[in-house]
């Protein structure tokens, strides 16, 4: 996994999160909730406006009623362009279901940072997405929203991946790329999704 290069005031605002909550990440296992109730996704994630890539803004709130996959990722980042075509597989597979995959990129705010300016990201970003061939959404992530999520899973890494069901809370955040990572990924979006659609089933009967 890489840790994402940030602002200081970013690296310092998380040191205190984690000291707060002085938990260990261990590898690129996910961190679950396992309580059949889930708690709602925090309003800094819900609440936060995202960009598209042709200028339009949107809250992630917006987007609720379906089960959703928020995808930090970067242009620097090769565990996040690896794990990519298992991403388009996921979407093809779900979409038709309520699934909604998020491409997250990281890097709009600072792109400076990454020593190019704004106008050259983008073009990485397009160039990518056609390469890839990606099925799914890919957006400017805004700050708050990675942050609050770098939060939860006690690390400010890339690729780094939260899943929300359909009403809005939080299911489990995946740290990392890799194999393992992948699979439980994939396992716990489908059985969101079966969650999801099991309840719609319930209510129209």
């Amino acid at each position: 996994m890489n840790k994402i290069k940030s602002s200081p005031a970013f690296s310092i605002a998380l040191t205190l999160s984690l000291m707060v909550f002085a938990v260990s990440c261990t590898g690129g296992a996910p961190t679950l909730n396992e309580a059949v109730n889930y708690p709602l996704a925090p309003e800094e994630i819900r609440s936060s406006i995202q960009r598209t890539l042709d200028g339009k803004e949107f809250k992630i709130s917006e987007r609720e009623g379906k089960v959703l996959l928020l995808n930090f990722w970067a242009t620097w980042c090769l565990p996040c362009i690896e794990e990519m075509p298992d991403l388009v597989r996921l979407q093809k597979e779900l979409g038709p279901k309520g699934f909604e995959i998020l491409g997250m990129n990281t890097q709009a705010e600072s792109p400076e940072d990454d020593g190019m300016t704004f106008e050259e990201l983008e073009l990485q970003v397009k160039e990518i997405i056609k390469t890839q061939k990606l099925n799914y959404e890919v957006v400017w992530s805004s700050s708050e929203a990675y942050e609050k999520t770098a939060e939860i899973a006690k690390m400010p890494v890339v690729p780094l991946s939260l899943l929300i069901d359909a009403d809005g809370k939080v299911v489990a955040v995946f740290k990392g790329g890799g194999k393992e990572t992948l699979e439980k990924m994939i396992d716990m979006s489908r059985r969101a999704v079966e969650d999801h659609n099991a309840k719609k089933a319930e209510v129209k009967n």
